[in-house]
């Protein structure tokens, strides 16, 4: 099997061999592990938090006070307990906050500018959840006035790998009206209802060395990349994998 991660080209395994089992690459930062092996590996559920990112580019004539009320309805009425959620106001920068921060002192002082770089906002997430592997996972949620303005160059597929428990992302109004949308391809409506967001779905939980990596819970062969490889994680991972596999 060859690997074509951010153009690094990876060969794991004999190439005339069946591919079976968990196969480590020549770099020792990139694994392939195969359906059966998975099936075996134990499934857990990660508890889930939400990570606001609001657009304050030059696009953003809501106001800092609707996008603050916004946010503070929502978790109201769709409370986490115990959950650390996170705040992140993105234009052509993101700074990132806990939610009990001073992000609304902040966002109230913010200037609107730039434009709205959504994509590198959500990579910038789901290559930090991949690195820690922790036992959460974020419900990203974008705040912005048109989320059609939002700048997205490239689609998110190869970073698919960083989060197994959904394809979605979610855009909320700042009338506090709900809309999600696919991640790993060009974000368009995924028109699924909102309860699907809270009901956890489990990941299959696989141990090496010190590392911990979670896989999604399918019948489909996985490839995982070190979360300490960090040159490849910045670029994503791209591999095809036979049908033997899925």
């Amino acid at each position: 099997m060859r690997l074509d991660i951010d153009g690094n080209i990876i060969t794991l395994g004999e190439q005339n061999s069946p591919v079976e089992g968990i196969i480590n690459d020549n770099t020792g930062n990139t694994f392939y592990i195969s359906a059966t092996e998975k099936a075996r590996l134990p499934k857990v559920l990660r508890k889930p938090y939400y990570h606001f990112i609001i657009d304050i580019s030059a696009n953003n004539k809501g106001g800092a006070e609707k996008y603050i009320a916004a946010i503070d309805e929502y978790l109201k009425m769709h409370p986490l307990p115990e959950a650390k959620h996170k705040i992140s106001l993105t234009n052509f920068d993101t700074k990132t906050f806990d939610i009990d921060g001073n992000w609304k002192e902040i966002l109230k002082a913010t200037k609107p500018e730039g434009g709205f770089y959504l994509e590198r906002a959500i990579r910038d997430i789901l290559i930090d959840l991949y690195k820690k592997q922790g036992n959460t996972f974020p419900l990203i949620i974008v705040l912005a006035e048109d989320i059609d303005k939002a700048i997205i160059r490239k689609n998110l597929a190869a970073y698919s790998f960083t989060y197994p428990e959904s394809d979605r992302f979610y855009h909320l109004s700042p009338e506090g009206e709900m809309e999600s949308y696919t991640m790993f391809g060009y974000p368009s409506s995924a028109g699924d209802t909102m309860p699907d967001i809270y009901a956890g779905k489990p990941v299959i939980k696989f141990e090496y060395n010190d590392n911990t990596v979670f896989l999604p819970a399918d019948n489909r062969a996985s490839i995982i990349v070190s979360p300490d490889a960090g040159k490849y994680l910045n670029g994503g991972i791209r591999a095809r994998i036979g049908k033997r596999d899925c």
